[in-house]
């Protein structure tokens, strides 16, 4: 009798739980705006996919600003193919040119039930902070996809220069000056600085490689064959290996928002 009133309550309390999260999604997302719009709220992630992939390029940015960023991500990861997971980044890169007289005409055609007024079609207010908005999508991404996804915004526009407070890919490292770059590995042993390389591309390797005083150099390189041979680990070295180059590079966003990194400079070209 005990078990099935904790388990009443168990089921009781999840129900909670998850409807508050489902609450705290719908009433973060500029879709509560829109009244003709809840039949969307009630699709599963594969099914907005699926509505993400039809749409031309123009729609899917129109129908990515009418969800919170967190259920982006949602369908994202509900997303299998990787073309259409590039399309969804793609759109959530564009959502700045959307605006609320956008907004209506995309729900007129995507549900042939609803009757919604075209007023205000001249209003050009944006729904959301396009900053604020995908700086909280990708940091729900994982850093491969954060790659694709900043692969797709153009590197001169206000947004990519916005979203460098917040993120910057570790390959900005062949952007930083080299006094900065050994002020960056001075306090890493040489078992530490051969596992932040062992992911990296090889021109950075090299790079780096090339910026250490001999003896530590060969240390590293020491290292390095043993992360590249070790085939048992593998899998787990690599993903170690991201999350050292993501201290890398949260180091350098501070370097940047503290002034000290310009990024004015070109990246290096580097064999």
């Amino acid at each position: 009798g005990n078990m099935r009133i904790a388990r009443k309550f168990k089921r009781k309390a999840l129900e909670e739980f998850y409807s508050k999260i489902a609450l705290d999604e719908y009433l973060s997302s500029p879709i509560l705006e829109i009244k003709e719009a809840e039949w969307l709220m009630k699709k599963s992630n594969y099914e907005l996919s699926e509505i993400f992939v039809s749409l031309d390029d123009t729609k899917a940015s129109q129908l990515a600003a009418c969800f919170s960023p967190l259920r982006v991500t949602k369908i994202l990861e509900a997303t299998e193919d990787s073309e259409n997971k590039v399309k969804i980044m793609s759109a959530v890169s564009n959502v700045s040119q959307v605006s609320e007289s956008h907004i209506k005409p995309l729900f007129e055609s995507l549900n042939t039930e609803s009757h919604a007024k075209q007023e205000d079609q001249n209003s050009m207010r944006a729904l959301i902070d396009e900053t604020n908005y995908i700086s909280t999508f990708m940091s729900k991404l994982s850093i491969e996809d954060k790659k694709t996804f900043v692969s797709q915004i153009d590197p001169q526009s206000e947004l990519a220069k916005n979203l460098r407070k917040v993120y910057l890919p570790f390959e900005t490292i062949l952007k930083v000056p080299e006094s900065l770059i050994l002020d960056m590995f001075a306090d890493r042993d040489n078992a530490q600085i051969g596992l932040i390389l062992f992911a990296a591309e090889q021109n950075i390797r090299n790079h780096i490689l090339d910026l250490l005083p001999d003896i530590k150099k060969a240390t590293v390189l020491d290292r390095l064959k043993q992360l590249d041979e070790d085939q048992v680990y593998r899998v787990k070295n690599t993903k170690d290996s991201y999350a050292a180059q993501e201290a890398i590079s949260n180091y350098m966003i501070k370097l940047y928002n503290d002034g000290v990194l310009t990024l004015d400079n070109k990246t290096k070209e580097v064999a």
